[in-house]
């Protein structure tokens, strides 16, 4: 049993060193993340703290890249007060 054991011991930290090996860091830079590549919100209309701003006014927003109209909706986007 004591031999079997020395052995599974043996097996398991080589199974460990394997792990090791393979989690290499890398210094390719080149690869973006999906978070970096995120949409940002370019301009809004009417400006934060406008004054005078009709209530049923149209809101307007452009981002920084092409959006998917279909992917815009009442679950995925909303607007806050800024107070």
């Amino acid at each position: 049993m004591n031999n079997f054991m020395g052995k599974l011991v043996k097996i398991f930290l080589l199974f460990c060193l394997v792990i090791i090996a393979g989690c290499e860091a890398s210094d390719d830079d080149s690869v973006s993340t999906p978070e970096s590549n995120l949409p940002e919100i370019s301009t809004v209309e009417p400006a934060d703290y406008a004054t005078g701003v009709n209530m049923k006014s149209e809101v307007k927003i452009t981002f920084s890249q092409t959006m998917d109209e279909s992917t815009i909706t009442t679950e995925t986007f909303s607007f806050k007060k800024n107070f």
